[in-house]
């Protein structure tokens, strides 16, 4: 028997006053009972019963023994029962890292709905697009943009974004408007560069109805580490051409501060979006329904089916 079962002899015993009727109560032989409690009189190096042939009683010792025994599986009852109940409903705080555009573009309006039918869970957002050590910073879900990083957690691919090109108005109207892949070396590009200052990303463009990729290799005079927010609003306000994911500059779009450029074309690299954990094996359930939410948001948004790019080209 374990330290705990011998424990709950014991206060089986103190309160029936009797191994026989303590050994009824717990389904066990009198012998049973008599050896978890002369388990628990040597562990505690002390004498828990006074023993005579018709009554059982309480030493000091065991009167002391029985109100701390007594208070502690208490405890130990009620945090089964939070335990319980907290696997019947998500709660407490998740720790998640989200990339910034994702974190902005598809969760937030949906956020509050997702709250309000979690009330008991808090969420710890932690806002980056790279360069974060996910064991060091103790995420229990991140979403990152691809490739998946190799450090131990388990990956699930949320789907890939539509990365179009973009610029404002005023820029094409000093600038001109680039009409094949070859026009955009002769235009400023918003280029993005990899984690801690790493090289500029290429651009792999592909036809919307297949056939090669083009790898473009943007040069320009703006270079933006890490925050992709700061190139959405760079080509608002005319730095030059972007790429940016669909989702993100859709509002800008239909509302005439930016156009698509080379309408024709997507940028097919860099759009992959995975969600990390660190097991796949009891998965709390604050970390599962967050899962779901995110998986569902990615399923309904990541692709916009009702958005015409070429009417909105210059």
């Amino acid at each position: 028997m374990s330290e705990l079962q011998d424990l709950e002899i014991f206060l089986a015993a103190a309160r029936c006053g009797s191994f026989t009727e303590a050994a009824g109560t717990m389904r066990l032989s009198v012998a049973a009972v008599s050896r978890a409690i002369a388990r628990l009189e040597l562990h505690m190096d002390c004498r828990l019963f006074n023993r005579t042939t018709r009554r059982l009683n309480l030493t000091a010792e065991g009167e002391l023994a029985l109100t701390e025994v007594t208070a502690g599986m208490e405890r130990l009852r009620n945090a089964r029962l939070l335990l319980h109940e907290q696997r019947q409903r998500a709660s407490g705080t998740l720790k998640v890292l989200l990339p910034n555009a994702f974190s902005k573009h598809y969760m937030m309006p949906e956020l509050p709905a997702f709250l309000e039918k979690h009330p008991a869970l808090d969420l710890d957002m932690y806002v980056e697009d790279f360069g974060v050590d996910l064991l060091a910073g103790g995420f229990e879900v991140a979403v990152q943009y691809g490739p998946v990083p190799t450090n131990g957690y388990i990956s699930r691919s949320l789907g890939t974004m539509e990365i179009v090109l973009v610029a404002s108005p005023a820029y094409l109207a000093r600038h001109g408007v680039p009409r094949s892949i070859e026009d955009l070396d002769s235009h400023h590009r918003i280029q993005l560069r990899g984690p801690k200052g790493g090289a500029a990303f290429h651009w792999h463009l592909q036809h919307v109805d297949g056939g090669p990729i083009a790898i473009h290799r943007p040069a320009g005079q703006c270079f933006v580490n890490s925050q992709l927010d700061a190139i959405i609003h760079g080509a608002i306000c005319g730095v030059g051409i972007a790429p940016s994911d669909l989702r993100a500059v859709e509002r800008y779009v239909r509302s005439g501060d930016l156009q698509i450029v080379l309408p024709d074309y997507r940028v097919v690299d860099g759009g992959e979006v995975v969600m990390l954990y660190p097991h796949r094996d009891h998965v709390p359930l604050k970390a599962r329904v967050f899962m779901d939410f995110i998986v569902d948001l990615a399923r309904r948004n990541m692709v916009i089916t009702d958005f015409d790019c070429r009417a909105y080209a210059p």
